[in-house]
Formats: C-alpha cells, sequence, structure tokens
C-alpha cells in the first residue's frame, strides 16, 4: 500500500513540475519571402532637398564666405546688375548695354561675344560639400518680375566644375508640371524639371543672365527630388546630360528680335 501511494505521489509531483515549468519560446519568425530582413540600425537617408540659397540678409555689396546652406561660396558676379536687399531679397536690376559699334567690329562680333555683355549675377557655391549630395530631378526658383514677363529676356547658365556648359533661354525651359515659365508681378515658385530642360541635376556655378533690361527679386533657389547619390570626388563622371554651350553659343539675336517683335506687337 505504502508503495502504491509513493508511486501515485510521484506522478502527482511530475505533473505539478511540468505545469509550473516555463513554457518553450516559440522560434522568431522569419520575414515573407521577397521581403527584406529587418536591419540592425536603419541607414540614413538621402536629403529630399538642397538649399542653394536663401539671401536672408544679403548685402550684395559683401559675398560671405559661408552661406546659409553651410557651403563656401567662392565667387558672385555682378556684371551690368544694380543689386540691393530689398526685404529680405535679393533685387537685381539687370542693365545688359545696347549695341555698342565702337566696341563691336560688327553685330556679329557682338552677338558673338554676347556672354560677355550681358548683364550677369551668379554664385559659385561649394555644393559638393553638403552631406549626402546628390543628382537631382528639380530647381525650384522663388521669383518675381518689375513688369512681368522677364522669362522671355533672361538665360539660365549652369556650368558644373567649369569644364562642362549648359545655358538654356529662361522660357524654354521646362516646369515640373510640363509647361513653361511665366515671370510675373507675384511672387510665385517656378519649378524646373532640369531633366526634361536638358540640364544637369547639380552645379557649383548657376548665373541669371539678361540680354534686354529688366528687373527681378529673387528669395529662394532649391535643388529637390535626388535621383542619384554623387561622387564628389569624381563630378564629370557622373554628368550624363549633353552640354548646350555657353550663353553666347545661343541665338541671341534671334531672341531679341522676337521680343522686339512681341513688344511691336502688344503696343500696335
Amino acid at each position: 500500500m505504502k508503495k502504491r501511494f509513493a508511486g501515485i505521489l510521484a506522478v502527482g509531483l511530475i505533473l505539478l513540475w511540468a505545469a509550473c515549468a516555463p513554457a518553450a519560446q516559440a522560434p522568431a519568425a522569419e520575414a515573407p519571402a521577397g521581403e527584406p530582413a529587418p536591419q540592425a540600425a536603419e541607414e540614413k537617408a538621402m536629403p529630399e532637398s538642397f538649399l542653394w540659397d536663401d539671401f536672408q540678409d544679403r548685402d550684395p555689396e559683401h559675398m560671405p564666405e559661408v552661406g546659409p546652406n553651410g557651403a563656401s561660396i567662392r565667387e558672385s558676379s555682378w556684371k551690368n546688375v544694380r543689386a540691393k536687399n530689398d526685404g529680405g531679397a535679393l533685387k537685381l536690376d539687370m542693365r545688359p548695354p545696347a549695341f555698342d559699334g565702337k566696341a563691336y567690329e560688327s553685330e556679329d562680333a557682338y552677338y558673338a561675344h554676347a556672354d560677355e555683355w550681358m548683364a550677369d549675377w551668379g554664385e559659385t557655391v561649394d555644393m559638393w560639400s553638403l552631406e549626402g549630395i546628390g543628382w537631382c530631378r528639380y530647381l525650384t526658383i522663388r521669383v518675381k518680375g518689375d513688369i512681368g514677363g522677364e522669362e522671355r529676356m533672361l538665360i539660365l547658365d549652369l556650368h558644373p566644375q567649369n569644364a562642362r556648359f549648359y545655358a538654356v533661354r529662361f522660357s524654354d525651359l521646362v516646369l515640373k508640371d510640363g509647361g513653361h515659365p511665366t515671370i510675373t508681378r507675384e511672387w510665385q515658385e517656378l519649378t524646373i524639371d532640369l531633366t526634361a530642360s536638358g540640364l544637369p541635376g547639380m552645379t557649383d556655378a548657376l548665373h541669371l543672365r539678361a540680354f534686354l533690361p529688366c528687373i527681378l527679386w529673387l528669395e529662394r533657389i532649391d535643388f529637390s527630388k535626388p535621383l542619384a547619390p554623387m561622387d564628389p570626388g569624381a563630378v564629370l563622371a557622373g554628368l550624363e546630360a549633353a552640354e548646350t554651350g555657353k550663353p553666347g553659343d545661343l541665338p541671341i539675336e534671334t531672341y531679341v528680335n522676337s521680343f522686339s517683335a512681341c513688344m511691336l506687337n502688344t503696343l500696335g
């Protein structure tokens, strides 16, 4: 009897121990097929945009060594331009000279040297030094004009590393929505599709040139929507856009004549 009781007690103790023992942990679930395994630490995302300049409190007479984006400003161009800070924006009074027969032996020579006589505002900013810099799809310019229609008098001029040259008449640029820019008397953001406009997705030299007198204000310039990372040590190797040439290579005479004809039709 004692043996039978001892056996029952032993079985009871075993069952009690099994009930109190911690449950075995289920193995960690594996990631579903086709999905990447979770990373121990998230990779740092590329910035969505890169500020070029916002011109806040900028004195045009004194170029700062470092811009508001933290990159050095190596050069600032002010040729045939009167500029001032106007309420935090940069006011550019573009004054390209009219044809001077004494300076050029012929009208052909005058237009051949158009990039020399045009009004020119521009900066050379060390964008390559910015963290996570990449080739971008868009360039956004917050701008307004004095009378409206200044896009017909301007050229956007980019020349990365001063080795590849891109110049497009401002009115021929392609916007994000597929249209073309129109500068008005009201502030607006013009988002230029650099890829559709045949321009590189980043530069260290950006200029606005005027081949006719005009006045405009700039408040901010940004590059945005990175498409691919850039190797700052091999910038030219990453440039895929075909060069369009320098501003003087464009048909400036045609632009001037077409604008003059447009004005005559408007006044007539």
